[in-house]
């Protein structure tokens, strides 16, 4: 229990004296321009794969808030009925660009936290490119799986009488998601650990993470649903403020469920340090 109130302690020491809420809103600001090249670029390996598009948002529902899978749908529907080939290089550009962009700013807030950057000068350029291309194709990756496994079911429903798989595969999804979710967040925290950080260290923030952000999104989407302030204080903008407002909800608990792995470690740092120091003093 004194583990626990200790890390709660440094967690919120972290929080008051960093700027956690500037690098939060500078997070979801170049996750905001992520998004959007990101579904030109989902369009066109959707249709290229002949998956129905609207699965591609649908399964989102009831986690990101109803207006901003509106503003999602809406936008999903233009770039599908006038996508070219340009269009396709300028977001794939932007998507690279604004996802490294991103991944700077929050390897920026943790080396600040941890004292010390895992990369620096023109390596961290590098790697952020690097780590963004690979993390987009593992993401349009478990998307397609994910996408493509209601037509896979219906297939072997058809053909080899398997009945029920359907639903099954319904709620599977959901956890194959979470899996997903888990995993990038995992990867993201590991490549901005220091070098001599263990990759278990930084299971706890991963595993945390995941699951506040599935909860509080859904949380989110509820209470927007049953809102309607936004609708009178921004009008036809209010679609596109609820998604800032959500992803800047996204990036805090990112940014903070980190600041739990950097404050376990270096709580085990003190206390074998103490111990060490105990063990030098009995000799």
């Amino acid at each position: 229990m004194s583990k626990v109130i200790a890390v709660a302690k440094d967690v919120i020491s972290v929080f008051i004296n960093y700027p956690i809420g500037r690098s939060a809103a500078a997070l979801s600001y170049y996750l905001t321009l992520t998004v959007f090249p990101f579904l030109i670029c989902a369009s066109a390996i959707i249709g290229i794969v002949n998956l129905q598009e609207t699965d591609a948002l649908t399964i989102l529902e009831g986690v990101i808030p109803e207006a901003a899978i509106d503003t999602l749908s809406d936008y999903f529907d233009y770039i599908t009925n006038s996508r070219t080939e340009l269009m396709l290089t300028i977001g794939l550009a932007a998507m690279l660009t604004s996802s490294s962009a991103a991944f700077r700013s929050f390897t920026g807030i943790t080396g600040e936290i941890q004292g010390k950057m895992r990369f620096t000068g023109l390596w961290r350029w590098v790697i952020s490119f690097i780590f963004s291309i690979l993390l987009l194709v593992a993401i349009y990756a478990s998307a397609l799986i994910v996408l493509s496994g209601e037509w896979l079911t219906g297939f072997l429903e058809l053909h080899f009488d398997i009945i029920e798989l359907t639903a099954i595969w319904n709620w599977t999804r959901f956890l194959l998601l979470f899996f997903l979710l888990f995993a990038v967040i995992y990867s993201v925290y590991l490549i901005s650990a220091p070098k001599h950080a263990t990759r278990m260290s930084r299971l706890p923030g991963a595993l945390t993470a995941a699951i506040v952000l599935v909860i509080a999104s859904m949380l989110f989407s509820q209470l927007i649903t049953f809102s309607i302030r936004y609708e009178v204080l921004y009008g036809s903008l209010a679609s596109f403020v609820i998604l800032m407002v959500w992803l800047y909800t996204c990036a805090l608990i990112l940014i903070m469920a980190n600041v739990i792995n950097i404050s376990v470690s270096k709580l085990k740092e003190v206390k074998k340090t103490e111990k060490l120091s105990e063990t030098g003093k009995a000799g």
